[in-house]
């Protein structure tokens, strides 16, 4: 960080108070001899003020782009976003090409669209048209077919699926059938499943009849011969065949892998999430509607093992040499949850006891990493503690807890979490690495994402938000609220405010692009802690929330309504901010000495009328300052203060502030007065 500030200050230095400029002919700038002035400023701090140096300057002399450079960093620690921005952008108008690496990253990062979409390209969408100029894809009938609740996926609710399939591992291929067992809930005689095309239906019936059916890209539109009216129960099977997609960079471009392990055994699994379960079976492809319960069956060559979700029902021996297991499912689960692994493995059987409550745990690994994972996923029973007292008990107890070894990185799959990481610890997101980030991860997805399930794609914030949130109650519960800031501040870090963190609906969104409904979601949670100020009440409505939409559905509103009924105000304000666009509140602030003292001014903007929230600044001595923000002016005076600085992600050894962290962006606003 001193490397920054000294490159932040190199040759400028000046003679004047930047708040109360005594006599404006004194005012010069030395481009020669600044290490006294460097060493101050590095110790101190003092970024608002360094900010108010190089607006003086300027006013002298506005020709040298690196002055604007420098004051571009200086508005990245402020989090003046978009000061920085123009600032960047000012300094290679004016000819300035020396930017050093991390001016570079600063500026891809906030202020290039470019190197933004090219990175979204890659990573989300290579298969995918982007309009011209925007970070965003172009939709077609398809998405519409695929996200849409029309009459033919409205009409029935889906009880249980019943999948049976064969893995043929030489032609990467499978084949088998799925009966769809539902319930009629408005009358109606056509039905849409889901199926990729590029899998073949054999034949649909229903009853021993035969129905017929007409695609339209991935839909399957059923004819079932008469119009079934509400009250009726019916079931169809789908038989099909084929190849289905390769994972291009699973779980976040989803598919079949296909892989050999380290004995060169097969190493079979599927992750499929914002793709789609109909990529590998047929399905009503729509996560409005969770079945009741479901059964996986798989056969598989005789030498490999099959886990899946839920409890081993069977294993009983196939035709050609081949071994069929039967997993039942008994919850209601996502589609996309639905999942097996097939490979060479052996189970580490494991209970956790709680109160008086017992909990079996299975960890399905490889043999050669049998001693490593029985040490380390010993983890999840601290960690299941822990979410058990923090939200309610573990919502599947008949099907127990699994970790399954898997040839990707890691999936929340309903009671088989994929662990993938190959016991190498790569992922080191907190900043006391004693816990393995995919375990307690993925293992707060059983509470949120699979209990608690979002109904279209555009609301999966709430799984993201809300699972990396627990990470943060987490590190809290192990280390203490001190702890819990620092990751806090980690987490703002990695935010980019690309999309709203509430998608389009209907069109099966990927509201995974850029990672902010990861980030930006807890951090929007955190925050709401800070506004309601109140611990116990902020725990109490994610608990509250949690048991009543467990094993349910559930859309944006049904939270923010409760979030609502539990602060005892209207936080629309607030809530359209986070979720509905994609860039932050921002604190106009504006500064000036009184004597001994500082006068802080301050008010939020780009709100809707009625926004509070609380935000943080500190003295010299680290002593911190707990204001609330509204849209009208606000002031308060630090005493007897040397400088001030606002607590933000990149500030070094912040003080504690009990709910009064917050994330925003800053603008100096120098119209601002008393």
């Amino acid at each position: 960080m001193k490397k920054l500030l000294l490159f932040l200050f190199t040759g400028i230095i000046i003679l004047a108070s930047p708040l109360k400029a005594q006599n404006d002919s004194v005012l010069y700038i030395n481009y020669n001899n600044l290490d006294n002035m460097m060493d101050s400023i590095y110790s101190t701090r003092d970024i608002i003020n360094a900010v108010y140096y190089i607006d003086y300057i300027l006013q002298i002399d506005s020709s040298r782009g690196y002055i604007y450079a420098n004051r571009a960093v200086a508005d990245v620690i402020l989090y003046d976003i978009s000061g920085a921005c123009h600032d960047f952008d000012k300094a290679k108008e004016l000819g300035f090409k020396s930017f050093d690496k991390q001016q570079k990253r600063l500026y891809k990062k906030f202020c290039s669209p470019e190197f933004i979409m090219k990175k979204l390209k890659k990573q989300y969408y290579p298969d995918r048209e982007m309009y011209a100029g925007k970070i965003r894809t172009v939709y077609t009938e398809a998405d519409t077919l695929r996200g849409n609740l029309s009459r033919c996926r409205t009409g029935y609710d889906v009880h249980f699926y019943d999948l049976s399939l064969r893995l043929l591992p030489m032609k990467k291929s499978i084949t088998g059938h799925n009966t769809i067992s539902f319930e009629i809930k408005q009358p109606f005689r056509q039905m849409q499943l889901d199926l990729f095309d590029n899998l073949t239906i054999d034949s649909i019936t229903s009853a021993g009849k035969i129905l017929a059916y007409s695609r339209k890209y991935n839909a399957v539109f059923v004819d079932l011969g008469d119009t079934l009216q509400p009250t009726m129960s019916d079931n169809l099977t789908v038989y099909y065949h084929g190849r289905p997609g390769k994972a291009v960079d699973p779980p976040w471009q989803g598919g079949f892998v296909w892989k050999r392990d380290y004995a060169f055994n097969r190493f079979v699994s599927v992750a499929c999430e914002h793709l789609g379960a109909s990529s590998w079976w047929p399905v009503k492809d729509h996560l409005s509607d969770k079945p009741d319960s479901m059964r996986i069956s798989m056969a598989v060559p005789e030498k490999y093992k099959v886990i899946s979700n839920g409890n081993l029902m069977s294993e009983e021996p196939a035709p050609g040499h081949y071994t069929r297991y039967t997993w039942m499912e008994h919850y209601p689960m996502p589609s996309y949850d639905a999942t097996f692994y097939c490979g060479n493995y052996q189970d580490v059987h494991d209970t956790l006891v709680y109160e008086n409550d017992t909990l079996q745990l299975d960890y399905y690994v490889l043999p050669k990493h049998k001693e490593i994972a029985s040490n380390l996923f010993r983890q999840s029973k601290e960690v299941l503690r822990a979410y058990t007292q923090l939200f309610g008990p573990y919502p599947f107890p008949r099907d127990g807890f699994a970790l399954v070894e898997s040839p990707y990185e890691g999936m929340e799959h309903q009671g088989a979490i994929a662990y993938g990481d190959e016991f190498k610890h790569r992922r080191q997101d907190f900043l006391i690495n004693e816990y393995d980030y995919i375990i307690v991860h993925e293992t707060a997805h059983e509470w949120w994402g699979n209990a608690v399930s979002f109904a279209d794609m555009a609301d999966a914030w709430i799984s993201e938000s809300f699972a990396t949130y627990s990470e943060l109650l987490f590190m809290e519960y192990e280390y203490g609220y001190d702890q819990y800031q620092k990751e806090v501040l980690s987490r703002i870090g990695y935010i980019l405010n690309l999309w709203p963190m509430v998608g389009n609906k209907g069109i099966n969104e990927n509201s995974f692009a850029g990672g902010d409904i990861y980030y930006k979601g807890a951090i929007m949670l955190h925050n709401l802690r800070c506004i309601m100020n109140d611990d116990q009440r902020f725990m109490q409505l994610i608990r509250d929330f949690y048991q009543r939409y467990k094993y349910r559905s559930i859309t944006t509103t049904d939270f923010t309504n409760m979030a609502n009924e539990y602060a005892g105000t209207d936080l629309s304000p607030f809530f359209n901010k986070f979720l509905y666009e994609s860039k932050p509140p921002i604190l106009h602030y504006n500064i000036y000495k009184d004597g001994d003292d500082y006068i802080l001014l301050y008010k939020w903007e780009e709100v809707e009328e009625g926004f509070t929230m609380p935000f943080s600044v500190m003295d010299e001595h680290n002593k911190p300052y707990r204001l609330v923000g509204t849209t009208s002016l606000s002031f308060t005076r630090i005493p007897e203060a040397g400088m001030i600085n606002f607590i933000n992600t990149i500030t070094a050894n912040a003080p504690v502030v009990e709910n009064g962290i917050t994330y925003y962006e800053t603008r100096l606003d120098k119209d601002l007065k008393l």
